[in-house]
């Protein structure tokens, strides 16, 4: 079931537009101009918009930035009496998904709702798509740094430091660290740690099984944690002497 919002200010191709949605049991919201539309869209979650192109105030071709911006995943589909190619090509540039003219016929505009529906929604997937090669490129690229640091590093401390500062970039992070166990006094130590007041952090020590660094060490296990703020495990004596809000 489709949620669908109707901009037109002649009210009777409004109750027309309704009366045949609702034979398809759409979700319908109607207004009369574009500040009307704009409210329902700010508090709605809306799959298509049909919209008319002459409007009292702003026209309907001038509504459709301000829809991107608040609900760019709504489908766009203007209606209008006077079609030509030249006004079908300027909704096409201003991001209009389709174009039917009035009068209005119902199957007409069923299919046309559902065709800008489904293209909205295969945009949708390969944004997600094209989100997810990027970060797994920029995964890729950051083993091939690390390799590379590798191999010509024989330094432990160099090859930390190397690695954690493409760490640090790659998960866009205000700070990172590398606790490293010290035999001798039998604690965790800082031996690498980037970001604000990292000098501060060098003289901290933490015993196993002290704070999540601690619990990790103890248990031999990895662990990620959202919000640290929220896990009982979290030594705060690092934020403390340091100022920093750990999250």
């Amino acid at each position: 079931m489709y949620t669908v919002l109707v901009v037109d200010d002649d009210p009777l191709i409004r109750a027309i537009v309704t009366d045949i949605l609702d034979t398809e049991q759409y979700r319908v919201f109607t207004a009369g101009d574009v500040a009307e539309g704009l409210r329902v869209l700010k508090s709605e979650e809306i799959d298509a918009i049909l919209l008319d192109v002459i409007l009292p105030g702003e026209s309907g071709l001038e509504m459709v930035p301000k829809i991107t911006r608040i609900s760019p995943d709504s489908a766009v589909i203007i209606m209008t009496a006077f079609a030509s190619t030249d006004s079908a090509i300027e909704a096409i540039q201003v991001g209009v998904d389709d174009f039917i003219k009035k009068p209005l016929q119902s199957e007409e505009l069923l299919r046309s709702i559902i065709k800008a529906v489904y293209k909205k929604r295969l945009v949708i997937e390969n944004r997600e798509l094209n989100r997810k090669l990027e970060a797994r490129l920029k995964k890729l690229e950051l083993f091939k740094t690390v390799s590379s640091d590798i191999s010509v590093t024989l330094n432990l401390r160099g090859l930390l430091e190397k690695v954690m500062e493409s760490v640090k970039e790659a998960l866009e992070a205000q700070a990172c660290s590398v606790l490293l166990f010290d035999k001798t006094t039998g604690e965790l130590t800082f031996e690498v740690v980037l970001g604000r007041k990292s000098e501060h952090v060098k003289s901290v020590r933490i015993k196993p099984g002290q704070g999540i660094a601690g619990w990790v060490f103890e248990h031999n296990e990895a662990l990620l944690v959202s919000d640290v703020t929220k896990d009982k495990r979290f030594f705060r004596d690092v934020d403390k002497k340091t100022g920093f809000d750990s999250r």
